[in-house]
This record gives C-alpha cells, sequence and structure tokens, in this order.
C-alpha cells in the first residue's frame, strides 16, 4: 500500500469538477494535473466536507 501524503489541490487548478451518483452513493470528481480524483460518500463525511469547501471557495 501506498504511504499516505497530503497535497494542496488550488479550486482554480481543478479540471472536470462534476458532482453526481456512482451507484446510488453520492461522488465528487475532479481533474488536477491530468489525474482523476473521486470521492464517494462512506458515511464518514468526506464528501460533505469536499462539497462545503468547494462552495466556500466558489463563493469567496
Amino acid at each position: 500500500m501506498k504511504a499516505l501524503h497530503h497535497i494542496d489541490i488550488p479550486f482554480s487548478k481543478m479540471i472536470d469538477l462534476k458532482i453526481d451518483q456512482f451507484y446510488g452513493e453520492d461522488r465528487i470528481s475532479f481533474i488536477y494535473q491530468a489525474k482523476k480524483y473521486s470521492f464517494i460518500y462512506t458515511g464518514y463525511g468526506e464528501e460533505q466536507y469536499l462539497e462545503h469547501h468547494l462552495l466556500k471557495a466558489v463563493n469567496a
């Protein structure tokens, strides 16, 4: 397993941002530096955290 690491992704650098459903679960996905990132709601709050902070960045 790869070691976990933290990266800061500027909202302005995200491409193809989508909020949709994947097998009935909420999903947020985007492309950053030619890599696709997808976050699927698992009940631990990651999807709500991302959605809240993305909306905050858009409204700033």
